[in-house]
């Protein structure tokens, strides 16, 4: 709720029914409202707006108190409940401090991760309700992407928003980053459908983001991987869909990374450099936040941002993800040429001086490279230019080929 009490966009109502209520102070009262129940994934955060057409008894409270710890219980798993605010005599507004007097009642939905300052060694939540609740024999073994080397001279920030690709049909199930400290920090994780580098996505105003992860994460250190994690819930995408992740320290730049290849070069965007990529994602180059509290969705933010595109930085952290067995699977938009061209066939050095093509180190001498390219006929010959794919061009031996002068 916290800066965004006042956005109805960003709210969903989960219940709507008339209670009958005990006057005076006591007990509290549990509606007898059927509402689907809310899934709220080991240390993350939701927030719950009542509304009544009578009173809602509360406790007050002062503004200094205002989303730290209210009451807390010792049940396993634990819940904890935040200072919260009074209803304004109008939806959408709130007025003055009260602690709520209310009760929750929820149930626990698998093993839990247990509050700590180190949680590196959580275990997955593996029961909890999930759209990628399938047979592990759907899923590959986990795997991961990243750089492979840290920032030489390096830039530090709050945070980082990048875009990554999936090729392949997919789960993401949790990030690693490059933390400057080996304290305990808080760290919040938010994913989004949309392109952090579109206009007005650079911050939440919009409400575009979704927060799948709040904690307080313990770093590895200067020039080494803090693996966060894994999610609650793993985030299934689609071959061929993007998906933003934007990663931020609530308190302190304690994010480092280096330069891009597209640092300084406003006039492009993100999705042209690409960080790193192998043959079940993309993960392009990324920006910085330089700031939580006024730079992404803090209490002071009341416009959406735009991002930057001077600023494109390499991340220096990896995702986790385990590819869908037998899932769809799409072309690789980087790859030098079109992967219908058949395995082994992409362009190498070329050699503009004797105009002969080269496959890595392998001269053709004479012959000219022929390849399966014929669109539409069989495979014993083409008639003309229009039998051919992708550019090539027919032979006289009735066979596609690439033109035997190419420039590069």
């Amino acid at each position: 709720m916290r800066g965004h009490q006042y956005r109805l966009v960003l709210w969903e109502e989960i219940a709507d029914t008339v209670s009958t209520w005990k006057s005076g102070y006591g007990d509290p009262k549990i509606p007898s409202w059927n509402f689907e129940p809310v899934v709220v994934p080991a240390h993350s955060t939701r927030a719950f707006y009542i509304k009544s057409s009578s009173y809602l008894y509360g406790t007050a409270s002062s503004s200094g108190n205002r989303w730290t710890q209210y009451v807390k219980n010792t049940d396993t798993p634990s819940l904890t409940l935040c200072h919260g605010r009074g209803s304004g005599s109008t939806d959408w507004t709130t007025t003055g401090d009260y602690d709520p007097y209310m009760a929750i009642e929820y149930s626990d939905l698998g093993p839990t991760m247990s509050p700590t300052h180190s949680p590196t060694n959580y275990p997955t939540i593996s029961a909890a309700p999930s759209i990628s609740a399938a047979p592990t024999t759907v899923w590959t073994e986990e795997r991961g992407i990243d750089r492979g080397e840290f920032c030489a001279s390096c830039w530090g920030s709050y945070g980082q928003q990048f875009e990554v690709l999936p090729l392949k049909d997919m789960k993401i199930t949790g990030l690693g980053i490059h933390m400057s400290t080996s304290s305990t920090k808080r760290i919040q994780v938010y994913m989004s459908h949309e392109s952090f580098y579109e206009s007005g996505n650079h911050n939440n105003v919009k409400g575009i983001w979704t927060l799948v992860q709040d904690m307080e994460l313990k770093g590895s250190g200067y020039k080494k991987l803090t693996s966060m994690p894994d999610f609650g819930i793993p985030i299934n995408v689609a071959a061929g869909d993007k998906i933003s992740f934007t990663v931020i320290f609530v308190h302190g730049s304690y994010m480092r990374f280096d330069k891009g290849s597209g640092y300084g070069n406003s006039g492009t965007s993100f999705s042209e450099y690409v960080n790193e990529e192998n043959e079940d994602i993309i993960m392009y180059e990324a920006t910085r936040i330089t700031d939580w509290e006024t730079d992404w969705e803090g209490i002071h933010a009341t416009s959406s941002k735009t991002v930057n595109k001077y600023y494109k930085f390499h991340f220096d952290g990896n995702v986790r993800y385990h590819v869908k067995n037998g899932g769809a699977s799409i072309n690789s938009p980087t790859a030098a040429m079109p992967m219908s061209m058949g395995e082994g066939m992409a362009l190498g050095n070329v050699d503009d001086e004797e105009e002969r093509v080269y496959y890595g180190d392998e001269e053709e001498e004479e012959e000219v490279p022929f390849v399966s390219g014929l669109c539409g006929k069989a495979n014993d010959g083409c008639e003309g230019p229009g039998d051919c794919c992708d550019g090539l061009i027919c032979y006289g031996e009735g066979r596609c080929g690439f033109p035997t002068s190419v420039s590069g």
